[in-house]
C-alpha cells in the first residue's frame, strides 16, 4: 500500500490489532500539508503519524515513509522518520504506554540521541538544541557547517550559551539569554574547514578554520 493514498488511521488500527494493542486512533487533516495524518491517543500524551508519498521524486528518500511526532500536551518531545507502518505503530504504542523520552530514544535511535530527548523532557532547551544541531537530527543543517557545530559542542564556554541556526540552516551563532543585547558573531561555511565569521550589521571578522572560528566567537566582548 502506498502510505500516502490509503486510510492511515485504519491501517494503524489494523497494526495495533495485530499486536494486541488497544489505542484510539483518529484521522487528522492538515491543510498546510498534503500528506495523510493520524493521531494516536486521546489524552495529553499523543503521537502524530504522517504518511508521505514520494513517488513524484526520481530518487525517493530511503526510510522516510512515515514521520512521527510524540507530544506531551502541546509540547513536542520527539520526532523522526520511520521506514514502515509496523515501526510507526510500535513507536507510538511505546510512547502511549508511558515511556520516558530517553527510553524511547534508546529503543528507537531514529528519534535522535538519548541525551537530546533527556534534555527535552527535563525542559533544558539549551542542551536540547545543542544535541539536536550537533547530531544534525533529521539532516536539515547545511552539511559543511556540521563539523564546526560538532567542535563548538565540545567547547564548554560555548556550551554555556544557547545555539542558534538561521537562514535555511546555513548560519550559526550563539546567544546569552541573560545578556540579550550582546551580539555574538555569525559563522557560515564557505567550503570544507573554511568558515566566514561576521558580525550582523558590521564587518567580516575573517575567514578561517574551525579552531579560528571558535576563537573569534569567544573573543566577542
Amino acid at each position: 500500500m502506498n502510505p500516502a493514498t490509503g486510510d492511515l488511521a485504519a491501517a494503524l488500527r489494523v497494526e495495533f490489532d495485530r499486536t494486541g494493542v488497544v489505542l484510539p486512533v483518529s484521522p487528522r487533516h492538515d491543510v498546510a500539508c498534503p500528506s495523510e495524518h493520524a493521531v494516536v491517543g486521546a489524552g495529553p500524551r499523543t503521537t502524530r503519524v504522517a504518511a508521505y508519498d514520494w513517488d513524484h521524486l526520481a530518487t525517493p528518500p530511503i526510510g522516510k515513509a512515515y514521520n512521527i511526532r510524540c507530544y506531551d500536551g502541546t509540547l513536542g518531545i520527539a520526532d523522526g522518520w520511520v521506514p514502515d507502518l509496523p515501526t510507526a505503530a510500535a513507536l507510538a504504542a511505546r510512547w502511549q504506554s508511558g515511556s520516558t523520552a530517553p527510553a524511547l530514544a534508546a529503543k528507537f535511535p531514529l528519534l535522535g540521541p538519548v541525551e537530546m530527548l533527556a534534555a527535552r523532557e527535563r525542559g533544558d532547551e539549551r542542551e536540547y538544541m545543542w544535541h539536536r544541531y550537533a547530531s544534525n537530527h533529521r539532516g536539515w543543517l547545511h552539511a559543511p557547517l556540521v563539523p564546526f557545530i560538532v567542535a563548538a559542542f565540545h567547547e564548554p564556554r560555548l556550551r554555556a550559551l544557547t545555539p542558534v541556526v538561521v537562514s535555511h540552516m546555513r548560519v550559526f551563532s550563539v546567544r546569552d539569554p541573560s545578556l540579550p543585547a550582546r551580539a555574538y558573531p555569525c559563522v557560515t561555511a564557505l567550503a570544507d574547514d573554511v568558515f566566514r565569521v561576521w558580525q550582523r550589521g558590521g564587518p567580516d571578522l575573517g575567514e578561517t578554520d574551525i579552531a579560528g572560528s571558535i576563537a573569534l566567537l569567544l573573543a566577542t566582548p
